[in-house]
């Protein structure tokens, strides 16, 4: 396994393991995930979108709907990927909610 696989992993237990810990009610493991997790969204949330205002709107929402249904992950599936389905949506909620206000704009 080369470097950053192994470090891919390991970040990976350990967002797994905050959550869980979260889950339980740990209040310091989920700060330190939320603040780990406020820089990556950032950087998925800014490779898609251009708008600086948008950006730090979906990141926003993006945490809170990770707040809304920490309840719903499930410790033995991959933390990432439902982090990264929670950002997913928020980039495509907002680009729906766009076009809506683009098309009634126009109107």
């Amino acid at each position: 396994m080369d470097e950053r696989t192994v470090r891919l992993n390991e970040r990976e237990e350990t967002w797994r393991a905050w959550m869980i810990a979260a889950q339980a009610g740990d209040g310091a493991a989920y700060e330190r995930l939320l603040v780990e997790l406020l820089a990556r969204a950032r950087r998925q949330v800014g490779a898609r979108v251009r708008d600086g205002a948008a950006r730090e709107d979906i990141v926003q929402n993006a945490l809170l709907s990770i707040h809304r249904a920490r309840h719903t992950y499930r410790g033995e599936r991959p933390f990432t990927t439902w982090f990264n389905a929670i950002v997913r949506n928020s980039i495509s909620d907002w680009a729906r909610a766009r076009g809506r206000r683009a098309l009634m704009n126009s109107r």
